[in-house]
């Protein structure tokens, strides 16, 4: 099998992993805080003023879009970029002046940067020597660390002859075999294929919480952050935007731009006409809809995001309290358990729905007139305004564009 390429076979031979290891490892690691930590580049700031405190044992993601200071804030977690101002502790002792070496961080890259003139287990074995821990301990603690992620027998292999989800599991014993305070990891499931990466997933999940040790996870990837992660933090032009767990940041986004790039939402604006009894009726143009109650006060404007799959499309009117508006459907796709339905409406403009191929129209068609409808708890009240990138972010933007 070549590299980059493994099997599901693979990726199921790394579940019940041996506990000779492990039972040592159990609740290491330790808590770690990133105090009002910034990076400058020359003009511009990579990282603002960003703290975020990261409980021993939590899987801790960072995700953000390209450019948003998630790798730079790692790369100075790790000690191999310098903070501009601020602090990190593991627990109470100050880690900034230390250098990588001696911050006791395990660390997976995109790539594994795995030697590849050495074999597996000198692969594993390196954190060990630059340490100076040599002799039958060492050699102990390298075999246990390729049992622990099951690449035992292949300890005598080079990286070139390993496939691309075993070269991550050899990337993964390399960077526990050393017992870390936390697991660093940036982007470590890129390069493996779609059906493999979603199987690594869970089994890393899976590998953090049999260990109970500090991981702190850098990733692009939505799916992959929601179905990993203790907590996501979001990043935004070098800043924290919002953190929390998985659901609540996908079912209350702060913001628009929380709601947009976590998943995929409709926006709807309008003007909040007043509350009562737990329910709040808004306007769009000539029609009113309805949500849970909120502090908006009449004639204020109002931002809902709506989720797709939370959107029904129907043939025929389903009136009684849903809201609902009358469209055309532009585009449809088949996914054999579901339908998405692109349709343009007169109040809302165009609407994103994802309906279960069960409950989806018999023969949808473009062209087609359709009723989108949506329970009054479906929404979720953001900011009024839509993102606008801060004047000094629009002006590095534009600098770099015009340096391009």
């Amino acid at each position: 099998m070549e590299a980059g390429h493994a099997s599901i076979n693979e990726a199921a031979a790394w579940r019940s992993p041996v506990t000779q290891m492990s039972a040592s490892r159990v609740s290491s690691g330790a808590g770690l805080l990133i105090d009002r930590v910034s990076k400058r580049y020359g003009k511009v700031m990579a990282v603002r003023q960003t703290t975020i405190d990261i409980p021993r044992g939590e899987f801790l993601t960072i995700l953000g879009p390209s450019g948003s200071g998630k790798t730079t804030l790692l790369m100075m977690v790790a000690g191999f970029e310098q903070p501009t101002s601020g602090d990190l502790r593991v627990g109470a002792k100050s880690i900034v002046a230390l250098p990588p070496e001696k911050r006791n961080f395990g660390m997976v890259f995109q790539g594994y940067a795995l030697f590849p003139h050495m074999t597996v287990e000198q692969n594993v074995a390196y954190p060990l020597m630059v340490r100076g821990q040599k002799g039958p301990d060492a050699v102990k603690k390298v075999k246990d660390a390729l049992e622990f992620v099951r690449l035992g027998h292949l300890a005598a292999r080079l990286p070139r002859q390993l496939s691309g989800g075993q070269q991550q599991r050899v990337a993964v014993a390399r960077a526990l075999v050393f017992n870390p305070d936390v697991v660093l990891l940036d982007e470590p499931l890129g390069a493996l294929d779609r059906k493999l990466r979603s199987e690594v997933q869970v089994e890393l999940k899976a590998l953090h919480e049999l260990l109970g040790s500090t991981f702190l996870f850098v990733t692009h990837d939505q799916e992959e952050a929601l179905s990993m992660s203790d907590r996501i933090a979001i990043m935004r032009d070098g800043q924290l935007e919002q953190i929390g767990a998985p659901g609540e940041l996908y079912e209350r986004p702060g913001n628009r731009f929380v709601a947009d790039f976590l998943g995929k939402s409709n926006f709807i604006e309008g003007v909040a006409q007043g509350s009562m009894d737990g329910v709040m009726v808004y306007q769009c143009g000539a029609r009113r809809f309805s949500a849970e109650a909120c502090d908006a006060l009449p004639g204020e404007a109002v931002v809902f995001a709506l989720r797709p799959e939370k959107v029904g499309v129907s043939a025929t009117s389903c009136g009684g309290t849903l809201n609902e508006v009358c469209g055309r459907i532009l585009h449809w796709n088949y996914f054999g358990s579901s339908f998405r339905f692109e349709i343009e409406t007169a109040e809302l403009g165009h609407v994103t729905a994802d309906v279960p191929a069960w409950k989806g129209l018999a023969s949808p068609r473009t062209g087609m007139e359709v009723f989108v409808n949506w329970e009054r708890n479906a929404t979720c009240r953001l900011a009024a305004e839509p993102y606008q990138a801060t004047p000094q972010v629009a002006h590095q933007n534009a600098a770099a564009a015009a340096g391009r």
